[in-house]
């Protein structure tokens, strides 16, 4: 399993478990996602690639607001007025990535 797979893996269970809105665990685990992201662009897979550069920039479209926490208030800033259709995609990248990665460490 490479670092990318493990941290992914890490931040999904978190993730996932959480109980909070979606928006609130993105702003809770906006560190673990973007460590999740850096990793993400060391993959081989262009198009998976591609597709996290996406979302990355779609979450961090505007400035933070808190240099102490610069991932976590732009992500929260971007999240403002976003459509539940957008959130739910992310949600399902997220999943659709985990399954991706969990089946490929079963076989």
């Amino acid at each position: 399993m490479t670092d990318y797979e493990k941290k992914f893996i890490e931040f999904y269970t978190k993730f996932s478990l959480d109980s909070d809105s979606a928006k609130e665990k993105f702003e809770t685990y906006a560190n673990e996602l973007e460590y999740a992201y850096s990793l993400s662009q060391s993959l081989m897979n262009s198009e998976l690639k591609n597709e996290w550069n996406k979302i990355w920039s779609e979450l961090t479209l505007k400035p933070p607001y808190d240099e102490n926490h610069p991932f976590k208030s732009s992500i929260s800033r971007s999240l403002y007025g976003k459509r539940k259709k957008t959130i739910e995609y992310y949600l399902l990248f997220f999943h659709t990535e985990y399954n991706r990665i969990k089946e490929k460490v079963i076989k």
